[in-house]
């Protein structure tokens, strides 16, 4: 099972427009990005894992990031 798969599973309807789920190791600004495509049991030796489910924003406006 892939995260694309666990998300696609949890979420069936998918984002909100705009918006994309990712799977991440904690709900910190530190935490480790899993790329969609990545197989879960390569990643996670044990039975149990804790994976969050984070919902970002796919559009970025990149004045705000650069200003003028």
């Amino acid at each position: 099972m892939t995260f694309k798969d666990l998300i696609a599973y949890a979420f069936p309807s998918g984002p909100p427009p705009d918006k994309r789920f990712v799977a991440k190791s904690l709900f910190e600004p530190d935490a480790i990005q899993f790329l969609p495509d990545q197989v879960m049991e390569t990643i996670f030796t044990d039975q149990n894992a804790e994976v969050w489910i984070d919902l970002e924003k796919t559009n970025h406006d990149f004045d705000d990031l650069f200003g003028d």
